[in-house]
C-alpha cells in the first residue's frame, strides 16, 4: 500500500468519525444541560417550599401573639378602670 492510499484511508476513517464524535459531543453537552436545568428547578422548588414553611409558622407565632397582647391589653384596661375610679375617689 503506498503512502497516499494510507493517508486517504486514514482521511476517510477522520471524516468518518467526526459527525458522530460531534453528535456525541452534542448529546454529552445537551445532557449535562439538561441535567443543571432539573437541579436548579428542584433547588428552587425546595427553597420556595421552604420559606412557605416559614411564612406559616411566622404567621402562626404572630397570631399568638396578637391575641397573647390583646389579653395583656383587655387586663390592663380593667386596671386601668380600677385606678381611675381609685384616683377619682381620692379627689373627692
Amino acid at each position: 500500500m503506498s503512502e497516499d492510499s494510507q493517508r486517504r484511508d486514514v482521511g476517510r476513517e477522520i471524516g468518518i468519525r467526526l459527525p458522530r464524535l460531534f453528535v456525541e459531543s452534542a448529546a454529552i453537552f445537551f445532557s449535562v444541560l439538561l441535567a443543571f436545568f432539573v437541579e436548579q428547578w428542584r433547588e428552587d422548588f425546595n427553597e420556595r417550599r421552604d420559606a412557605e414553611a416559614i411564612l406559616n409558622l411566622v404567621k402562626t407565632e404572630l397570631i399568638q401573639n396578637l391575641a397573647e397582647l390583646e389579653a395583656v391589653v383587655d387586663g390592663r384596661e380593667g386596671l386601668l378602670s380600677e385606678y381611675q375610679v381609685a384616683i377619682m375617689a381620692l379627689r373627692n
